[in-house]
């Protein structure tokens, strides 16, 4: 192989790896090859105008963390820490607190922003937001799997047959996903914007898509579509794939499970990644 076919396939591989980052595909489908690439050229969303959101620093996904709001809409954020309770140093471990550290830490925007809630039959819940974060920051404290909050998607609900890789199958998922579901039923995904949207349901479109496994790791999706302003341009994309998840410690599942959603935003007639989320089977520990 010659040095010139080596950089371009090392420049593919990374390109390859920044476009999986950049989308949250995961998994040995993806890892060892150009799935994400492949998935991506397979998916066909429509051209679009301007509608509603006209830059980056308009709109914000739901994971994103207090330090970057602030950044990102231009607010002032306050942080806070709060005093840990006093105890005896431990003889036994050279690792534990000393007398004068923190134990939590919050940060919160000086201004609130709007955290929308979006579901999938297009309702849309609305509440005020600081972006508020707490977090303990005793350096001592266990970091397995910090951060760790459950199964299951982060922003949305799910379909109850998925739980069956988690051992929950039948009656018996009927009767315990509700619970293991954290979000509410039928949510989506989220968002945190600077607009007070005045529609309390969005205009929704849906779109099913086949797909080669072989080529994408997917057999079908849906693209949902989502007009917060109702101009009839699409403000929100979200892309639902489903085929066998990443699954756990015991590899790839056997069946085929709505287990990823990739999240579009129209910015200034131009559809961008706003976030995804990936159904957890479990915190990789």
């Amino acid at each position: 192989m010659s040095v010139e076919v080596k950089q371009r396939l090392l420049a593919f591989q990374n390109l390859e790896q920044n476009l999986r980052l950049a989308i949250g595909l995961w998994g040995p489908v993806f890892d060892e090859s150009a799935g994400a690439s492949r998935l991506i050229s397979a998916l066909e969303f429509p051209s679009i105008q301007p509608s509603l959101f006209q830059n980056e620093a308009e709109i914000a996904p739901p994971s994103i963390t207090t330090y970057e709001a602030s950044g990102r809409f231009g607010i002032q954020m306050r942080q806070t820490a709060t005093s840990r309770i006093l105890r005896q140093p431990s003889t036994e471990n050279v690792n534990s607190a000393g007398p004068y550290e923190s134990e939590d830490i919050t940060t919160k925007l000086v201004r609130p922003v709007q955290r929308v809630q979006l579901f999938r039959d297009g309702r849309l819940r609305t509440e005020s937001s600081q972006v508020f974060i707490k977090r303990n920051v005793l350096y001592y404290a266990d970091v397995n799997c910090e951060g760790y909050t459950g199964d299951g998607f982060a922003f949305g609900d799910s379909d109850r047959s998925i739980w069956s890789y988690l051992g929950y199958s039948g009656a018996e998922a009927e009767k315990n996903a509700p619970k293991l579901n954290r979000n509410q039923p039928g949510s989506l995904f989220a968002f945190y914007t600077t607009y007070k949207l005045q529609l309390a349901s969005a205009a929704r479109s849906e779109t099913p898509v086949k797909l080669d496994r072989d080529k994408t790791s997917f057999i079908r999706g849906v693209h949902l579509q989502y007009d917060l302003n109702s101009d009839g341009v699409p403000d929100i994309a979200v892309w639902e794939g489903q085929g066998k998840g990443p699954g756990h410690l015991d590899g790839p599942t056997q069946t085929d499970d709505r287990w990823y959603r990739l999240v579009l935003v129209n910015i200034a007639g131009k559809w961008k990644v706003l976030g995804t989320d990936v159904f957890s089977y479990g915190c990789g520990c």
